[in-house]
């Protein structure tokens, strides 16, 4: 039997994390063969270098590009990407899988979409149809009209990718890719808990804020008065024990870690900035933060699955579906400790999630890819859309 050959393009921890349960299914399934292209952040040693997690996962890396180009601006950013396609359509051209899997809306997935595009491979797209109001909905939705197959996070992701012309049985709905891996971290014996604990040095009798804050180049504010809207904010919780995750590789970035480092030196006995974690210690210090700050997807994504509330600063996700953990809040730094203040003293309750869907998102994912799909219907896609 003729197994299909699927490459995924991963960029970033975050589009790691998502995917990871989908490739060990795919992985140990006897009707696939799966190979990684890893680039990006992952190749970077102040990005955590987080090939090397992969790795320990034993998963074949196909290739391992570096196309980031150093530079905390958006011209590094379009030149990356250019980067990206140069590198890409010689590695898929070599390799020519069944599909390529793309995820989310950064830059090495345009690169990787454009490449696979021009070379007659099938794409894959998860987390389309979302809107978040910065500039990458540009980004996502090329991405989804160049795609042929889209697995999206919510019935409402599913609306807009109709709506953009997307025929429906190129779309499926699956909810959170990570709720296995949820589940799994809901039901960590109390050794491996405390193992963790210790290792982040969580302790009992103080708030955990967790904080994971990205630059957006497409708001009002600039990226500068964001991070110091975020640093004020935090000054008045001192006393509270803080973890910081790095910034992204967008521009802004490099302040932005720079900041945060700054700030965790000033406050070292309390505050500790990692640049990157491993995916379920990331996941475990969701289940046990008191509250998440910043404007991560996964404030939205993730955090429901846990009740965590949610401070969410700014304008980066506007448009994307949310729970009501959720609390969405301007860039003034009143308003971000007022809400703050008003979540300490409250237990968590049970959070609406528009992204619990399905109960084995990876199965629904693996028996789609499986169905022999006629190669030219896959491939041509309708003119209107």
């Amino acid at each position: 039997m003729n197994k299909k050959h699927i490459v995924c393009l991963t960029g970033t921890r975050a589009d790691y994390g998502i995917y990871r349960n989908l490739l060990l299914s795919l992985d140990k399934s006897e009707d696939f063969s799966l190979s990684l292209i890893v680039t990006g952040m992952h190749v970077i040693q102040e990005y955590g270098n987080t090939i090397e997690a992969i790795k320990q996962d034993n998963f074949q890396i196909a290739a391992s590009p570096a196309i980031l180009l150093k530079g905390d601006s958006e011209l590094a950013m379009s030149q990356s990407l250019g980067l990206g396609i140069l590198y890409f359509s010689t590695i898929l051209d070599e390799i020519r899988p069944d599909y390529l899997l793309v995820l989310g809306d950064r830059g090495e997935m345009l690169a990787g979409a454009i490449s696979a595009h021009y070379l007659n491979i099938p794409i894959v797209h998860f987390h389309g149809g979302e809107f978040s109001g910065s500039a990458d909905d540009s980004i996502r939705h090329a991405i989804s009209k160049l795609a042929h197959l889209h697995f999206v996070s919510s019935e409402k992701s599913r609306s807009h990718l109709l709506n953009l012309g997307e025929e429906k049985w190129r779309v499926q709905v699956i909810g959170s890719l990570r709720k296995t891996e949820i589940n799994e971290v809901k039901n960590m014996n109390k050794s491996q808990m405390q193992e963790l604990k210790k290792k982040y040095s969580i302790d009992s009798k103080s708030k955990l804020f967790l904080v994971v804050f990205h630059p957006d180049s497409r708001d009002s504010v600039p990226v500068a008065i964001q991070i110091d809207t975020l640093i004020s904010s935090l000054d008045s919780f001192k006393d509270q024990q803080m973890i910081f995750i790095g910034a992204n590789s967008d521009a802004g970035g490099e302040l932005f870690n720079q900041k945060l480092r700054q700030f965790c030196s000033q406050h070292s006995e309390q505050s500790a900035f990692f640049s990157s974690v491993p995916q379920k210690d990331y996941l475990f210090l969701l289940s046990q933060a008191d509250v998440l700050i910043g404007n991560s997807s996964s404030g939205l994504i993730e955090a429901p699955f846990f009740h965590l509330p949610f401070v969410l600063l700014g304008n980066r996700q506007n448009g994307r579906e949310k729970g009501s953990n959720v609390i969405e809040i301007p860039y003034d730094v009143k308003a971000v400790v007022n809400a703050v203040r008003s979540l300490l003293h409250l237990k968590k309750i049970e959070s609406s999630n528009p992204y619990d869907v399905t109960s084995c998102p990876e199965s629904h994912v693996l028996a789609v890819l499986n169905k022999s799909i006629d190669q030219w219907q896959l491939l041509n896609k309708k003119a209107g859309e």
